[in-house]
């Protein structure tokens, strides 16, 4: 009877202090939450988060205490602060859990223009901000192009800008798209500013291309290529005596047909000149015949009219006869 009385006190005691021990373990806990007051609040992806319409993705706020330990069990609520109409959200509110993190699900509604969409995730004491930039629509990337076209010219130790255009297969600009750069002969003459670019809103990503040293006779090649889209350029560099050389003939070229067109004005202006003076020639001698005939009728005119008189003053001697 003793020993089982025994076994019970020490049983009890056994269950007594498990309870006692996990009893002080959560109020500790507990204890600790309480004394943690969020620091730092920050959102994963950071700064901006790009979606395509009518796609989603999940944005995580993580909390952190003063000492850096997860801030869990505090709520975050959020509000839209632009772009309304272009974003949807859910939930409302979150509470974080025991890493300190809540997750918000964002959905893009109708693309973004010049500026992007924002929401803010707060607590009672702090709060961030996250861009959101709502693309048209997902795009399959069918052409590229350059800007210069094909051919680019430089001066040894010149550099030019070379633009690349990325279009969808509708046409539209491919945006936020990498496109690479490589050398893929003459590298010893030409130097790119980067491997890779990512086109902006207008689908342009910006290369600068630099000329190191003359080329031989082929000039250097570059490809752009993004996915499965590539061109290629032809860069062709010179000396600054051979560019020289090339624009002083082009000078006396441009100055020899510019001769070649004064002897050609010269001649016509003679020709006119010629032409012009015959024409005054021809006009004087018909000025000439047209005098002398006027001449010839008035004495025809003056001959006949003296005629007739004479005969009238016979006539009237006669009579008085």
């Amino acid at each position: 009877m003793n020993l089982t009385k025994y076994r019970s006190i020490f049983f009890f005691s056994i269950v007594f202090f498990c309870v006692s021990f996990a009893t002080a373990i959560i109020s500790s806990k507990i204890a600790n939450a309480s004394d943690c007051k969020p620091k730092s609040i920050q959102t994963s992806p950071e700064k901006t988060l790009t979606l395509q319409k009518g796609k989603s993705a999940n944005v995580t706020v993580k909390l952190k205490c003063k000492d850096g330990s997860p801030a869990s069990g505090v709520t975050i609520e959020t509000k839209v602060l632009k772009g309304n109409k272009n974003i949807s959200y859910s939930p409302k509110s979150s509470v974080t859990d025991s890493n300190g993190k809540a997750v918000f699900a964002i959905t893009g509604d109708k693309k973004t223009e010049e500026e992007n969409a924002e929401i803010k995730f707060k607590t009672d004491t702090l709060n961030t901000t996250l861009g959101i930039k709502v693309q048209a629509e997902e795009c399959d990337v069918g052409s590229l192009s350059t800007s210069p076209d094909k051919k680019l010219t430089l001066k040894e130790g010149e550099s030019s800008e070379v633009t690349v255009k990325a279009k969808c297969k509708n046409g539209s600009p491919a945006v936020d798209v990498k496109v690479d750069a490589i050398i893929q002969s003459g590298s010893d003459s030409i130097k790119l500013s980067s491997s890779a670019g990512l086109t902006d809103e207008s689908g342009k990503v910006v290369f600068t291309v630099s000329g190191t040293k003359k080329t031989k006779k082929e000039a250097a090649t570059i490809k752009f290529s993004t996915d499965n889209i590539k061109t290629t350029l032809d860069v062709k560099v010179k000396q600054e005596t051979e560019e020289s050389a090339e624009t002083s003939s082009a000078i006396e070229t441009k100055t020899a047909v510019s001769t070649e067109k004064a002897s050609e004005t010269t001649t016509e202006e003679t020709t006119e000149t010629e032409s012009a003076g015959e024409t005054a020639t021809e006009e004087v001698v018909e000025e000439s015949v047209s005098e002398e005939e006027t001449s010839e009728t008035a004495a025809d005119t003056a001959g006949e009219e003296t005629s007739v008189i004479a005969t009238e003053e016979a006539a009237e001697t006669t009579t008085k006869k």
